[in-house]
C-alpha cells in the first residue's frame, strides 16, 4: 500500500487523504451554501411580494380601489406625497424603504384589467435582475405564480428529503471515522 502521509518540522505525520477530504468538504459546502443562499433570497422575495399584494388588498378595502402604478409605494406607506392615501394609513412597512428585492432591484407593480376591473400584480426580477416578459421569466418571482413553480428556478443543491440527508450524514460520519482511526494508527507507528 502506498504511503500517503507527510511529515512537518515537528515530526507529526499528516495523512494527505485527510487533506483531500477537507478540500472536498470545503468545495461541497461552498457550492451548497451558494445554492441555499439563492433559495433563501427567493423565499424572502416571494414573502415580500405577498406582503405588497396583501397591503394592496387592504388599501382596496379602505379606499375602494388599488394604489396607482406610479405612486403605489407612496400610497402603501402613508407618505405625505400620496394623493390617494388621504387618511395617511400605513399598509406596509418593509425593512428597506426603497422596496428592493434581495438582489437590490425595485419590486415591480402594475395593474391589469380583468373583466373590467383593475387587479394589482407585483414581481421581483430575480437573480438576473432583468425581465424580458414582465415577470414571466423562469427566475422572476411574480405574485400570480405558485411558489412551487418558482422553486424550480432556485433549487437547493443538497438532498432535501430528511431520510436521504440522514443517509448522507451517516455515510460521511463513517468515512471520517475510518480516516481518523487510520490516521491515529499511522501516528503511533514509529
Amino acid at each position: 500500500m502506498e504511503d500517503t502521509s507527510l511529515e512537518n518540522e515537528q515530526g507529526i505525520r499528516y495523512d494527505t487523504s485527510m487533506v483531500r477530504l477537507g478540500y472536498f468538504a470545503f468545495t461541497f459546502l461552498a457550492l451548497t451554501s451558494a445554492a441555499f443562499l439563492e433559495h433563501a433570497k427567493a423565499i424572502k422575495a416571494r414573502a415580500e411580494v405577498e406582503q405588497i399584494m396583501m397591503a394592496s388588498e387592504l388599501f382596496e378595502e379602505e379606499y375602494g380601489g388599488y394604489p396607482d402604478q406610479e405612486t403605489w409605494m407612496l400610497d402603501l406607506t402613508a407618505d405625505a406625497n400620496s394623493t390617494l392615501n388621504t387618511k395617511q394609513k400605513v399598509f406596509i412597512d418593509l425593512s428597506n424603504e426603497e422596496f428592493q428585492d434581495p438582489w437590490g432591484e425595485a419590486y415591480q407593480y402594475f395593474l391589469v384589467d380583468v373583466d373590467g376591473k383593475s387587479i394589482p400584480r407585483t414581481y421581483s426580477t430575480g437573480r438576473d435582475r432583468t425581465t424580458a416578459t414582465n415577470g414571466n421569466d423562469p427566475d422572476d418571482i411574480p405574485s400570480w405564480r405558485e411558489f412551487d413553480d418558482i422553486r424550480e428556478a432556485y433549487p437547493t443543491a443538497v438532498p432535501v428529503h430528511p431520510f436521504e440527508l440522514l443517509v448522507w450524514l451517516i455515510l460521511l460520519y463513517v468515512i471520517l471515522r475510518w480516516i481518523f482511526l487510520r490516521w491515529m494508527r499511522r501516528k503511533k507507528t514509529p
